[in-house]
């Protein structure tokens, strides 16, 4: 049985948590023992307790000469706890898949909270997103994907604006090819006319790659409706050369 004490710092650990999950206190802002235990009717100690067990959690940090701050996590500090956490879901996974016939009752009980949890999911879901057509262990890779796909919004995430607005889907295509150095790898040369310094060439170049890499491998996001003249010409090429192949 637990003391008064340890009651009441769990109920501090409990309480600064609900306050930071729901943005009460938000990231970087100070969290003050006393003020806290004011709030919360109690000591300043069992407060501290449970602030310095939330900084061994990560949730919180020290800073010298401001104290402890709620955490500020960057998206790699995000992809690295999905990762961790995808790890150990599809190994606990594969353990339950093993052994599945040797607890009947406990697999009739998750079936029943999922019967129950798709009611709420049909009563409170407001936008249902989609990564691909295959089906997935669990929900934790294709919330790692929404993730990065949002991040590269917020600035400062890419080396500059520019790199989300000129790629794949910018403007209904996929990204033309990217060469780096060397300019030549394993007998493998970047084309010429990406060293030739012209860059209306360039970009003649880039647009008709662009249009040839979604023909082959994604010919529905193709709107002809939105091709000048001549990149309609260089479509109808590449589809007369599928016809005579």
């Amino acid at each position: 049985m637990s003391s008064f004490p340890e009651q009441l710092q769990e109920y501090a650990l409990s309480e600064i948590t609900r306050r930071i999950q729901t943005g009460e206190y938000p990231v970087g802002s100070r969290l003050v023992a006393k003020t806290i235990a004011d709030s919360l009717n109690i000591s300043a100690t069992p407060v501290v307790a449970a602030i310095n067990r939330l900084a061994a959690q990560g949730l919180v940090e020290t800073i010298p000469r401001k104290g402890a701050v709620v955490k500020t996590f960057s998206t790699t500090d995000i992809g690295n706890y999905f990762e961790a956490r995808t790890m150990i879901e599809c190994f606990v996974a594969h353990l339950a898949v093993q052994n599945v016939d040797k607890f009947p009752e406990s697999v009739k009980k998750m079936q029943e909270a999922a019967d129950q949890l798709e009611r709420v999911h049909v009563e409170q879901m407001d936008v249902e997103l989609s990564i691909g057509d295959y089906v997935l262990t669990g929900g934790e890779l294709p919330a790692m994907v929404i993730i990065d796909c949002v991040s590269r919004f917020i600035p400062g995430v890419l080396g500059s604006a520019e790199s989300a607005e000129d790629e794949s889907f910018s403007d209904g295509l996929l990204e033309y090819p990217q060469y780096t150095r060397p300019a030549v790898f394993r007998d493998m040369a970047v084309p010429e006319v990406l060293l030739n310094g012209n860059h209306a060439l360039i970009a003649k170049w880039r647009r008709e790659r662009s249009i040839e890499a979604t023909y082959k491998t994604r010919p529905e996001l193709i709107d002809e409706k939105k091709l000048g003249k001549k990149e309609k010409i260089f479509l109808q090429s590449l589809k007369n050369q599928d016809e005579q192949a």
